[in-house]
């Protein structure tokens, strides 16, 4: 659902705070020609939204993250498309702007917080030089300021965490340090890269919450990037399915969740559900037959059809569009599941 659909998020005459248009990123193949990584990817997120683009490793959907702050890493390179995030280009906007937008603006939880920390700094003094940057103030008030973000994000002793290093801490700390990063510019967006990698079930739930409390207290909009459909469905309000570098489905949480019309949604949705089934450990489960087809292996008609029970002929000689049906959804699927208009 759009913010402002139902009155409870934003306006929908509103410009998206980040709008990514027809975004193509490629990488040098072996013949010199540009081999394409994500396809044609158009999303938006608006102030106070919170979003979730759910895929398997390979999808597309980290580079897509990282591309629209400017990060997308080498060889990788944007070959097409427009990314502007509160009206800034950001394939255009000098590297003066983009430091601005990074942090102030929107700011990135990575998936290995370890590596993102540096190990011969303590974790304080890394958050006081971060919010110096982004924020006019002495050196006292930014130690203050970082023992506040601490505590906020559930770090306790602030006190004994601040005089810490990366080394010192558990995954789950680490991860809490990096969100108290990413607020320390007071950022309006904040992207989360399998911000709950490798950690336990416990854990990932009070990161989750956490994350939710930001949203809700700050109006801060949430870009939540996950393998795993059923562990960010009571977090997002809008769910985007990419698969083999595009986008396969778009919906509201609750029409994903209730009837998925690709069939990709569907089987992820069926086997994250039997993963967390009291009889998981009891049977044999199942999967999707098949792997993720690698960049340059694309072929002409659905990119998951190789994998698609339900696929017929068409399938594989016509590659589908991604055809809005109404209230929000958008599919791209020559025969989509019962339900969504033909």
């Amino acid at each position: 659902m759009r913010p402002g659909e139902d009155g409870s998020r934003g306006a929908a005459d509103r410009s998206p705070l980040l709008s990514i248009t027809d975004l193509v990123i490629s990488v040098p193949g072996p013949d010199s020609k540009q081999t394409p990584l994500v396809d044609r990817i158009s999303l938006t997120v608006f102030s106070g939204e919170r979003v979730g683009i759910i895929g398997e490793s390979g999808s597309g959907k980290s580079l897509t993250a990282l591309a629209a702050l400017g990060l997308a890493p080498p060889p990788a390179q944007i070959t097409g498309g427009t990314i502007t995030i509160d009206g800034i280009d950001m394939l255009a906007a000098p590297e003066r702007e983009l430091n601005r937008v990074r942090g102030g603006i929107v700011a990135l939880v990575p998936q290995e917080p370890a590596t993102a920390l540096n190990p011969v700094y303590s974790v304080g003094f890394q958050l006081s030089e971060v919010i110096r940057l982004h924020r006019d103030v002495s050196r006292q008030d930014a130690r203050s300021i970082a023992l506040g973000l601490l505590a906020r994000t559930g770090l306790r002793p602030p006190a004994s965490i601040a005089r810490a290093y990366a080394h010192q801490l558990s995954g789950g700390q680490l991860q809490r340090v990096m969100i108290a990063l990413a607020l320390s510019g007071r950022p309006q967006l904040l992207i989360a890269d399998e911000p709950t990698t490798a950690l336990d079930a416990v854990t990932t739930r009070g990161i989750l919450h956490l994350l939710d409390e930001l949203s809700k207290t700050d109006a801060l909009a949430l870009l939540l990037i996950s393998h795993d459909l059923d562990l960010v469905a009571s977090h997002v309000d809008r769910v985007i399915i990419m698969y083999a570098g595009e986008i396969v489905e778009e919906a509201p949480t609750e029409r994903i969740f209730n009837e998925p019309r690709h069939p990709y949604t569907a089987a992820l949705l069926r086997i994250s559900r039997e993963i967390r089934s009291p009889e998981a450990r009891k049977r044999t489960l199942s999967a999707i037959e098949g792997t993720i087809p690698a960049p340059g292996s694309w072929e002409t008609g659905c990119r998951f059809a190789p994998r698609c029970s339900r696929a017929r002929p068409a399938c594989f000689a016509q590659h589908p569009e991604l055809v809005a049906h109404g209230g929000g959804r958008a599919v791209r699927c020559l025969f989509p599941l019962a339900g969504a208009p033909s």
